[in-house]
């Protein structure tokens, strides 16, 4: 799909915030696949050069990236590099060298369009992905997410000099409004909103993190749920236990079971 074709899609009234959101999807997709198969051929790199076009065209949606997320990409990109070093279709080391010199070059790029306000990590398919899928990444098949559930998570960074004295400056919070989200919590006998997100916390909490009890406290509000802490590592640590977790609806069933009844 070209760039004209993106626009030519936002002028038919589809949703350039969908594309970019898409994008980013297939990307993780893709990514996190080849944590497993190991594959070498693989259109990360053309799907990063997408990405970076599209939001130098439209920077008011640089909100829809985050810092953290590039960086992300750089260490699975990087691990799967080291790991397949010598499958690599390419013959001189040199050709090697460059596919990772390019891949961590455009992410650089792509990092400076980025603005850290907000993570999506996860979103719903829609008729936008599968045309995206089908015409920049036709080897990438759909994701089979019958055991996932979506949620978007992130972790934001205050000012102090706008906290008062006793106010962490890292807050993470998590929420979702996904139908596949909310039909999961009912059959667990849960509403989907931030209460049940943060006793899904807590409970992460409690199962991965037990030396945080009582300091990482999670608190909701309406449909979201809230954990702040004075360093961001915890929060990044759990914010990873988290996107974990929604990969695997039973590992969200036993963070229910195990967070404080209280809570």
């Amino acid at each position: 799909m070209s760039l004209g074709s993106l626009r030519g899609a936002h002028a038919s009234s589809l949703d350039i915030e969908g594309v970019i959101c898409d994008v980013q999807l297939l990307i993780n997709i893709d990514l996190y696949r080849a944590q497993s198969d190991r594959k070498v051929e693989r259109p990360v790199l053309e799907l990063l050069i997408a990405l970076r076009l599209i939001m130098e065209q439209f920077p008011i949606n640089a909100f829809l990236l985050h810092p953290e997320m590039v960086e992300e990409w750089r260490e699975k990109f990087t691990a799967w590099h080291e790991a397949n070093y010598k499958r690599l279709p390419m013959k001189s080391a040199r050709a090697k060298k460059k596919l990772l010199a390019d891949a961590m070059s455009e992410l650089d790029r792509l990092k400076k369009v980025s603005t850290p306000m907000e993570t999506h990590e996860y979103f719903e398919e829609t008729e936008l992905f599968e045309r995206l899928r089908e015409e920049i990444a036709p080897d990438v098949p759909p994701p089979n997410r019958t055991n996932e559930i979506l949620v978007q998570v992130g972790i934001e960074e205050f000012d102090k000099e706008d906290l008062d004295p006793d106010e962490a400056p890292y807050s993470l919070f998590a929420f979702s409004g996904a139908k596949v989200t909310k039909q999961f919590f009912a059959e667990q006998g849960y509403e989907s909103n931030g209460h049940t997100w943060a006793k899904v916390i807590d409970g992460l909490i409690r199962l991965h993190m037990p030396e945080y009890v009582g300091i990482l406290e999670p608190d909701s509000d309406a449909d979201s749920a809230m954990v702040v802490c004075d360093e961001r590592k915890p929060l990044s640590q759990l914010r990873k236990l988290i996107k974990e977790a929604c990969l695997d609806k039973s590992k969200i069933a036993e963070a229910l079971e195990a967070a404080d009844p209280d809570a």
